[in-house]
């Protein structure tokens, strides 16, 4: 049954998390540096070593939780969170003397969207510039990759600049909390066996921690250490 309220267009967002980062992002290194793809006009792969030797030389901000890996050894274990940093801050720099002049505008133009696109506060006109440089970067991308590779997020992009115009910016409505979230749930029970009901006791023991702790004496060992396992 239809709800009249609810536009399917509008109210449902496209998640930077896989179509930006793990879709777009990741697809673009992978044919830079892919040995598969060593014989196309837009392979990097001879320049991976250089590409590894720069990002092992950086050394980001506290606000940047992990260290950069490598490419050639560790790129298919970099979580979302490293391609975030690798495409906003880390990519544009390191690529500027190995990759051609119009492969990095076009590139340039996508990071420059993205960018746009998950500041916190974004005027009209950003939303119209961010839409002209996907616009240009998905036009463009069939030209110098290949059609095999217009895929769905690339699609996407197009109707990104609205997304954030209806719904707010990328951040805002992306998968980084739940998947964080999911992270913690792991840790709550071991095994294959009852998982449900392990969740549910782990949970009800945490919720129930703060009560017990006021039987106990302040200065006891035991009291430290639930304080302890709380922060942890």
């Amino acid at each position: 049954m239809a709800i009249k309220s609810f536009d399917f267009v509008k109210s449902v967002s496209i998640d930077y998390m896989h179509c930006v980062l793990q879709g777009i992002s990741k697809l673009l290194i992978s044919l830079w540096f892919g040995s598969t793809h060593s014989d196309e006009s837009f392979s990097l792969y001879s320049y991976v070593d250089v590409v590894d030797e720069r990002l092992s030389k950086i050394k980001p901000p506290s606000t940047i939780s992990r260290m950069p890996r490598s490419i050639s050894q560790h790129f298919k274990y970099w979580k979302a969170s490293e391609l975030r940093a690798w495409l906003l801050f880390y990519s544009v720099p390191i690529l500027m003397d190995v990759m051609s002049t119009m492969h990095l505008y076009h590139y340039s133009a996508f990071v420059e969207a993205i960018y746009l696109l998950i500041s916190d506060s974004i005027s009209m006109e950003d939303l119209e510039k961010s839409h002209k440089l996907l616009c240009f970067f998905v036009h463009m991308f069939e030209s110098l990759y290949g059609e095999r590779y217009y895929t769905l997020n690339l699609h996407s992009l197009l109707h990104l600049s609205d997304s954030v115009r209806d719904i707010g910016p990328l951040w805002s409505h992306s998968c980084f909390p739940f998947e964080n979230a999911n992270g913690e749930l792991l840790k709550l029970f071991h095994g294959t066996q009852y998982i449900d009901l392990q969740i549910v006791g782990a949970i009800n023991v945490y919720q129930t921690l703060p009560l017990l702790t006021s039987d106990i004496e302040n200065d006891s060992q035991v009291y430290k250490f639930v304080l302890q396992d709380e922060k942890s």
